[in-house]
């Protein structure tokens, strides 16, 4: 772990104790938040999406680069969330959902469960 407790070390810890775990960004990302995601993103065992919540099925998408994450919030992206993820099982299973969310939505099939 880096020195004193780091948000990144955190969620880190988190993620190996419980791979199926997820984390989520909400609607106030922050310069700083920013900062941390970029780092999130260059821990090779952490996996980063984005999707825009107002159409999550249908928005959801990895990013692999954190000039891929620029380009994403170079845009206007309000309404985009950031998932991380433990990469592989979890990937996996963030992955199936969105696909089942995005079914749901093509076919107009309720989203409440």
């Amino acid at each position: 772990m880096n020195q004193p407790p780091y948000a990144t070390d955190l969620y880190s810890d988190i993620l190996k104790h419980n791979p199926l775990s997820l984390l989520l960004s909400d609607n106030q990302l922050s310069d700083s938040g920013i900062k941390l995601w970029r780092r999130l993103l260059t821990n090779p065992s952490n996996t980063v999406s984005v999707y825009n919540h107002k159409n999550p099925g249908q928005t959801f998408k990895t990013i692999t680069t954190v000039s891929e994450m620029d380009a994403v919030l170079g845009a206007d992206h309000y309404y985009d969330r950031y998932v991380l993820s433990h990469k592989g099982t979890s990937l996996a299973e963030t992955r199936s959902y969105f696909n089942t969310r995005r079914y749901r939505e093509l076919a107009g099939i309720s989203l409440e469960d």
